[in-house]
């Protein structure tokens, strides 16, 4: 098979431009998951992340575990969102400094995020940080758990949100590929 020099120029000069074109396609993060998630359903949201991006996850736990009867827990957490309590949490997590996007996952409670989030960004605001929720509800809407990030992140980007029902969670991978395509992962 006989090439001409154009050809063979043409072919040299796409192959040393390949490798710049790739990277500046690849949008490069330094990203963790962190969350909080008491029936698991927003632990499966964070899988689903870690398999579609290779994040590191890290779970946050309050020291005193809320109690396994789902109606004791719920009346306990509503007394406490409603009183902006702060609940102290088993350990601290790994420095998040060397991350610049975090996903943060929360149940939905009673018009805010859980409690146990709430608790760990009073003391960790994540200033500078790309933010992207993901939250998860028994039936309501997440504008009150996106209202506390807020307030509780000022120095925070907050990205991009993804809600789903908790009942969905188990089947949301397909849309968290297409969330995490619409905002550059």
């Amino acid at each position: 098979m006989k090439h001409s020099r154009r050809y063979f120029l043409g072919a040299i000069s796409t192959l040393s431009i390949l490798p710049l074109s790739m990277s500046n396609a690849t949008n490069v993060h330094k990203a963790a998951i962190l969350l909080y998630s008491r029936s698991g359903n927003t632990a499966t949201l964070a899988d689903f992340i870690r398999e579609q991006i290779q994040a590191p996850i890290f779970r946050i736990s309050p020291k005193v575990p809320y109690n396994a009867d789902y109606s004791k827990m719920t009346d306990g957490a509503r007394a406490e969102v409603r009183n902006g309590a702060y609940r102290e949490l088993a350990s601290p997590l790994p420095d998040l400094s060397n991350y610049d996007t975090i996903f943060l996952g929360s149940p939905y409670w009673w018009g805010s995020l859980s409690v146990p989030m709430s608790s760990f960004l009073m003391k960790n605001p994540l200033d500078g940080k790309n933010i992207f929720p993901f939250i998860t509800s028994g039936s309501s809407s997440p504008e009150g758990a996106l209202e506390r990030i807020k307030e509780l992140c000022p120095h925070a980007k907050i990205g991009q949100y993804f809600y789903v029902s908790g009942t969905e969670a188990h089947q949301a991978r397909q849309s968290i590929t297409n969330w995490l395509k619409t905002i550059g992962f």
